[in-house]
This record gives C-alpha cells, structure tokens and sequence, in this order.
C-alpha cells in the first residue's frame, strides 16, 4: 500500500494532534542585527519535558514497517532544516493498523503534537537527509516499536 504525504494543517492533523506553522504568528524583527524569530501565544504540551533530536538519511518514498505509541504522553516534533514527513496512526488496538496510517509533510519551522495512544513513525527526509527535533514528558514510559498490522507502507510526497 502506498500513502502519499498530505500538509500538516490543524484542520488536517487535528484527529491526532495540534499543528503549529511558526511563521502563521507574528513576526518579531532587527533588521539591523539581522535576526527574525516568530513565537506562538501559549505552548501545547503540560509538563516538564525531554528535548531530542533525530537524524534521518533516507529520503521519500520510504517504508514504514513498524510503528510506536507513548499511551500516557503527549509527544511534540518539529521539523528542522529541511522538509520531513511524519506518518501516525489512531488506532485503539495493540498495533498500528495499516488502513489507519496517514502521512503529514512538515516544513521547516512547523511543529506538531501528537496526541495520547496515537502510533507514530521516527521523521523522513522528503528529498534525503535531515534531522527534526522532538519533545517528550520527563515521565513517559519505555516504547517499543511494533510491525503495522496489514503489511508494509510505502510513505511518498
């Protein structure tokens, strides 16, 4: 089966989260200085939390075989220089369902969160390597990867 990757909107992602694109909110410059930076109003997530970063080689199209799931957590991933593909899933049962599988295009500077028990692939490059960045809770338990129930994904953009 072949999915192709959609752009993370909030309209689009809200079944598994918020998605933020940073340049939506107003711009904060010194043009002098040569610096821009943009910030939202509030934050998404409730609690303290662990800042990681990922680093992919592979570019689309891609497979996706096995997925995981943080049941307690809520779990933020931003995209980093260049763009990146998430691929989720909601699915209530002990795996991912492959039927279930969606897949978002991140740009750089769009950041999404991923709701409670909802599976989740590590970020691909679109065109090749790239990294991301994630945030998770202090407290979130030990997950493993566990093979998509109905076979293989290939994620494409």
């Amino acid at each position: 089966m072949i999915i192709k990757a959609i752009r993370a909107d909030q309209n689009a992602f809200a079944k598994y989260g918020c998605a933020v694109h940073l340049t939506d909110y107003e711009e904060f410059a010194d043009p002098i200085q040569g610096w821009r930076c943009w910030i939202t109003e509030k934050f998404c997530m409730d609690q303290a939390a662990r800042i990681g970063m990922g680093f992919t080689r592979e570019g689309a199209p891609y497979t996706v075989e096995n997925m995981k799931r943080d049941a307690n957590t809520k779990k933020l991933f931003a995209c980093g220089a260049g763009p990146a593909i998430l691929a989720v899933a909601d699915t209530k049962a002990d795996a991912a369902q492959a039927g279930d599988v969606r897949a978002f295009l991140l740009e750089p500077g769009d950041f999404v969160v991923i709701n409670e028990g909802i599976w989740n692939d590590a970020c691909h490059g679109v065109s090749g390597a790239t990294h991301y960045f994630f945030l998770s809770l202090e407290d979130e338990e030990s997950t493993e990867y566990v093979p998509i129930k109905g076979g293989t994904l290939v994620v494409d953009a």
